[in-house]
């Protein structure tokens, strides 16, 4: 097929020259063959398109003993434009005719449509290679954002205050990061603004930075919040034994308190961190375990033999709650997934406070606590309810 197109393709071109010489013989029978210059605007003769075509006027021309006369205009339509008219201009002044330039023009027009298909195609190579090599320079930061998260969660769940708030802070930020990470994949030829992702890159590191922040504001305010329950703890014991008669008991817990307790919240308030968030963590969490450790004192003093009926009704009220507790989890665990969404962290949560009070009643048992401190325990058992 290749092969019968080229000779067809010859046999026009020598037909088109042909029938310019005969023309140029009834005008001018005197000029010899050898004498005609054909004169042909081409957009490039060393493309594949440009280059076929001249070697077949070529072979026309020897064919038929002619000259031909190329001017090659690199691709620039502009040019050709304008070369067709010099072309003509030239070929006027030598009385020689214009060769097939009808064809020429739409040939031209093919060419500048196909043109334009192949910059479409090479601009979109052009974009998805540009956006693989800034999607290769962006991984190395979103897995440092990663590594930075799980760190600040790691930190925050050394302290021993209720840590769910600053649970759903952070999922969030890391729902936002794959989100960001997933469109960021997905740009293949939309051309990728590198500058957008390295401004959201900074800005999760700077909510990540703030999740540190977060947590020893938190730590701060449950430690102050502990030494205010000191406080409280003591007034009620003292005013238990007082009513109860046992006045010796309540010299006693006043004792303590002034001696281990009175003076935290003043030496709390003026308390100068150091530098370095490691450092500001170890000094809180050292204070977490001063103030138990007064807070324990004045329990201690404050408690009887918890009586087994006592613990048994404190279990069975706390049974109560566990009960209803795993009905919710069960409904979240296989009820349909907008209920999952909805509740799954709510029942986690809850989850996690139902295993604290029963690790406390258990520790109650095992320490001999309670009795007039069981109004405590069964109040949180309330609270869960």
């Amino acid at each position: 097929m290749r092969f019968t197109f080229k000779k067809f393709a010859k046999a026009i071109a020598s037909t088109a020259l042909a029938a310019s010489i005969a023309t140029c013989s009834t005008s001018a029978q005197a000029i010899e063959n050898s004498d005609i210059k054909i004169g042909v605007s081409i957009w490039s003769s060393t493309d594949v398109l440009g280059s076929y075509c001249k070697k077949i006027l070529d072979e026309a021309a020897d064919a038929l003993g002619v000259q031909v006369q190329y001017v090659d205009q690199a691709h620039v339509s502009e040019k050709v434009t304008a070369s067709v008219g010099e072309a003509k201009k030239k070929v006027a002044a030598e009385d020689l005719a214009l060769t097939n330039y009808a064809a020429v023009k739409a040939d031209f027009a093919k060419y500048v449509e196909a043109k334009a298909v192949y910059d479409d195609a090479k601009n979109a190579d052009g974009i998805a290679k540009a956006n693989d090599v800034i999607r290769k320079e962006l991984a190395p930061k979103f897995t440092e954002l990663d590594t930075n998260l799980a760190a600040a969660e790691k930190y925050y769940l050394a302290y021993f205050f209720d840590t769910s708030a600053l649970k759903s802070a952070s999922k969030a930020i890391g729902i936002e990061i794959n989100t960001t990470k997933a469109e960021l994949e997905k740009a293949r030829v939309d051309q990728l603004n590198k500058s957008d992702y390295e401004e959201a890159i900074a800005a999760y590191a700077k909510r990540i930075e703030a999740l540190y922040e977060r947590a020893n504001t938190t730590e701060k305010t449950a430690i102050s919040k502990a030494i205010t329950g000191i406080q409280t703890d003591k007034e009620q014991a003292v005013a238990d034994f007082t009513t109860a008669g046992e006045t010796e008991k309540a010299a006693e817990v006043e004792k303590f308190f002034e001696t281990n307790c009175k003076d935290l919240g003043t030496e709390f308030g003026k308390l100068e961190l150091p530098e370095g968030l490691a450092e500001i963590q170890a000094t809180y969490i050292e204070w977490e375990q001063k103030v138990a450790k007064a807070h324990a004192g004045i329990i201690n003093l404050w408690k009887a033999d918890l009586t087994e009926s006592t613990y048994k009704t404190l279990v069975q009220n706390f049974d109560v709650v566990k009960a209803e507790y795993d009905k919710l989890a069960n409904i979240v665990a296989t009820g349909h997934e907008p209920v999952k969404k909805a509740y799954a962290d709510k029942a986690a949560e809850l989850g996690v406070k139902v295993n604290e009070l029963k690790a406390s009643l258990e520790d109650d048992k095992a320490n001999g606590f309670v009795m007039l401190y069981n109004t405590k325990r069964q109040r949180a058992i309330d609270a869960l309810g």
